[in-house]
């Protein structure tokens, strides 16, 4: 016999979930074990959170989670070897496609990356550099591509930090690369 939910009854049974979870007095979180708990996937379950939390508040928990991060906070899962790091210097307003932008200084050291050798018109393997340094020499050729990869990086490491609490997604949308 098969019993169908609509989709009413199942986002009932899921703010009882997280009913349950405050009262435990535990946080909510999103992770893929909720959504298969549910057979729900990620995104929809996310949209179930900010509908729980209402839209105001759950904007107003991401802002407070990301205020209490610290200063400066080590990117994992780079796609460059290293040791980089960001600092959030301001955190915007709820932007027209429903995500939360943010601004960023990065910095730190580089490792094993490819730098263009003048003198003999090649690229050279290059041990160690900060991320400054080899970014102002490939800004007028690879600049865009360091940003771009780096921005990924950090939208994806927000995303895990901030996302799963609030159904808010976080936008990096701009980003200085500074000597430090």
């Amino acid at each position: 016999m098969k019993v169908f939910i609509n989709e009413n009854k199942l986002k009932s049974v899921i703010f009882k979930y997280f009913d349950t979870l405050k009262k435990q007095g535990k946080e909510i979180k999103i992770t893929r074990t909720t959504g298969k708990l549910f057979k729900v996937d990620m995104d929809t379950m996310l949209g179930y959170l900010v509908d729980y939390l209402g839209f105001d508040e759950a904007v107003n928990l991401a802002k407070e989670k990301l205020k209490q991060l610290p200063d400066r906070i080590r990117i994992i899962d780079s796609q460059f070897e290293g040791e980089l790091y960001f600092s959030l210097y301001e955190i915007g307003s709820i932007a027209e496609y429903g995500y939360l932008p943010v601004l960023v200084d990065c910095y730190g050291d580089v490792s094993n990356v490819q730098v263009w050798n003048d003198d003999n018109d090649e690229y050279d393997i290059v041990e160690n550099m900060s991320l400054y340094d080899w970014y102002s020499q490939e800004d007028m050729t690879g600049g865009w591509e360091i940003k771009d990869m780096l921005v990924s990086d950090i939208n994806s490491q927000l995303g895990s930090m901030i996302t799963p609490y609030t159904g808010i997604e976080i936008n990096v949308e701009g980003m200085s690369i500074i000597d430090g």
